[in-house]
């Protein structure tokens, strides 16, 4: 892997909405998937909340797809199926 001259870390967005260094997600890559769907609703409730909306709709569109987001009372819902 290349070195980094940053103080800044790597991360990698998972599909949790949550990050991981490289080498904490490399051993479960499918933990990336649709990580832009979780990105944009958590910084569309991050950006909702510093507007002091509690509920919105958040909408990123990509490359590939058009996702969709609900924030209800500052929270983003999730649905594990």
């Amino acid at each position: 892997m290349e070195q980094r001259t940053s103080s800044t870390p790597l991360l990698v967005l998972k599909s949790n909405g949550g990050t991981a260094s490289p080498e904490a997600i490399a051993p479960t890559l499918l933990g990336t998937l649709l990580s832009g769907l979780a990105g944009g609703v958590v910084g569309g409730a991050y950006f909702a909340a510093a507007a002091g909306e509690a509920r919105s709709v958040t909408f990123d569109m990509g490359g590939t797809s058009t996702d969709i987001g609900l924030v209800h009372d500052g929270a983003v819902e999730q649905l594990h199926e």
